[in-house]
């Protein structure tokens, strides 16, 4: 018997690009002394992938240690961000946050997730080596496609949905990771 899913993932939509710039143009203007730099990360910033819903954006800064030490974490909940310190045990080279309450296809109403990591870290360079091999890989974006959309349906939790899917990224980013080596 299938589960009922609260994971869902959509067609890639082109509006996610627009709503990535407008949220990284405001979020720049008020935290341009905290962060350098924005990015669009993650399954909505592949053109032609399918995804949940809701934008993924990295952050990058200079040093974790000095975010925390500016209580910068204080000054992205200023602007409509909810912290979540918990997830540090489990992956403490980022600072993650969410916004957003009201996204209809989001089982938590989330439009944004920001992820702030090092700009030189090991997880910023292979989350965008992911992205760009994608982006330049058609043929495995579309694999990425079927896979999600097979095993979205049997999972009712995003944490169990991304444990299914870390073998297959793994391998998948283990070639990215070769193919970015390899780039001019």
């Amino acid at each position: 018997m299938e589960t009922p899913s609260s994971v869902m993932v959509v067609d890639y939509r082109p509006q996610w690009a627009q709503q990535f710039e407008r949220e990284r143009t405001r979020l720049l203007a008020k935290l341009a002394n905290i962060v350098m730099d924005i990015v669009h990360a993650g399954s909505t910033a592949v053109p032609g992938l399918a995804a949940k819903p809701v934008i993924d954006m990295m952050a990058g800064v200079a040093s974790l240690e000095a975010f925390d030490v500016a209580n910068g974490a204080a000054a992205i909940e200023r602007l409509g961000y909810r912290y979540h310190p918990q997830y540090e045990d489990v992956m403490p080279e980022r600072r993650y946050f969410t916004a957003g309450h009201d996204n209809p296809e989001h089982p938590e109403g989330h439009w944004f997730h920001l992820h702030l990591v090092e700009r030189e870290s090991e997880f910023w360079m292979r989350h965008l080596a992911f992205r760009d091999y994608l982006r330049n890989h058609p043929a495995e974006r579309d694999a990425y496609t079927r896979f999600k959309k097979q095993l979205a349906p049997a999972h009712s939790t995003t944490s169990t949905y991304s444990e299914a899917k870390a073998a297959f990224i793994a391998e998948m980013e283990a070639r990215a990771l070769e193919w970015a080596y390899h780039q001019p």
